[in-house]
């Protein structure tokens, strides 16, 4: 009987901290593709990018809205309108792209969809050879604390 008292203890003391951590997450990207354009072939060409930087903080802004940080920066890239659902999904708006994270499969997907549509003035005159590059990334996220 003591020794499932003890255990029940432990249970629970460990399931109150992890409920705790529910307010931020570390992310880190697993793959990522996309496509690019190949001046020497002249044409669109798909591609897998170098993910070894992408790393990202989902955390709440002082407006008590959840955002997505670059690891390391100090700026959002994206934010949120809307704390997670009752699924567990947090779906986020960035600049040309989402951010979409489900807390409860710690799963990630991120896109990029500037480049390739996108003719701006005095940035990219023609459409391929200075476009950006069009990407979708995913990875996984896990859920931290500051002390």
């Amino acid at each position: 009987m003591k020794k499932h008292f003890i255990i029940s203890l432990l249970f629970a003391t460990m399931l109150s901290s992890t409920m705790s951590l529910a307010d931020q997450y570390f992310c880190v990207s697993n793959m990522s593709t996309g496509f690019s354009y190949d001046k020497n072939l002249r044409r669109w060409e798909s591609v897998d990018f170098n993910i070894s930087e992408n790393k990202y903080i989902i955390s709440k802004s002082s407006e008590g809205i959840y955002e997505v940080t670059e690891a390391g920066g100090k700026n959002s890239i994206c934010h949120c309108a809307s704390d997670f659902n009752g699924f567990g999904y947090l779906n986020c708006d960035c600049v040309l792209g989402k951010f979409k994270f489900n807390k409860l499969n710690g799963r990630f997907i991120m896109s990029y969809i500037g480049g390739y549509f996108n003719v701006l003035p005095e940035i990219n005159q023609i459409t391929d050879e200075s476009s950006d590059t069009p990407q979708i990334t995913i990875g996984v996220c896990s859920p931290f604390e500051i002390e």
